[in-house]
């Protein structure tokens, strides 16, 4: 993919089906009820007013993870110019991710979890956005080479 225009439409798509998809399943995950005898994995919507584990959400986390979205953002503008997929992928996914629990925040004042691993922790499909762009990240900064690092700098 040479056109940094069809570079830019790619990453937007992913980015906004992703947020799309994201939103959709907090739809379904909150309307299911509650199973009596829930499994290792079962679905059941919970508002999560906290970070990633229930830690304590404040004010400066809030301003903090704007000014990280707002970082994110500049990266994925600035990963349009590059030739490697997994960034632009990667990217448009955390930020879809980040968009996604921040719709909630602003909307419910909390974020939607709904996926439950009994036992040990509940999530969402932005969570997994977030997850998966980091991999994804990190992955492609691993694996490059030197040479390639100075040419995707160009």
């Amino acid at each position: 993919m040479r056109s940094v225009a069809a570079r830019f439409a790619l990453g937007t798509t992913i980015a906004g089906m992703a947020i799309v998809l994201d939103q959709v399943t907090k739809l379904f995950g909150v309307s299911v009820g509650s199973p009596e005898n829930p499994g290792v994995l079962y679905i059941a919507g919970a508002l999560n007013p906290g970070l990633a584990f229930s830690l304590p959400f404040h004010w400066w986390v809030w301003a903090t993870s704007l000014l990280v979205l707002l970082g994110l953002l500049g990266m994925f503008v600035r990963s349009v110019g590059t030739q490697h997929p997994l960034i632009l992928i990667g990217l448009s996914l955390l930020l879809a991710g980040g968009i996604g629990n921040g719709i909630d925040r602003l909307l419910h004042g909390a974020v939607i979890d709904f996926i439950h691993i009994r036992g040990w922790t509940v999530f969402n499909v932005a969570d997994l956005w977030v997850l998966t762009g980091l991999v994804l990240f990190i992955t492609h900064e691993l694996k490059m080479q030197p040479k390639d690092k100075a040419a995707n700098q160009k």
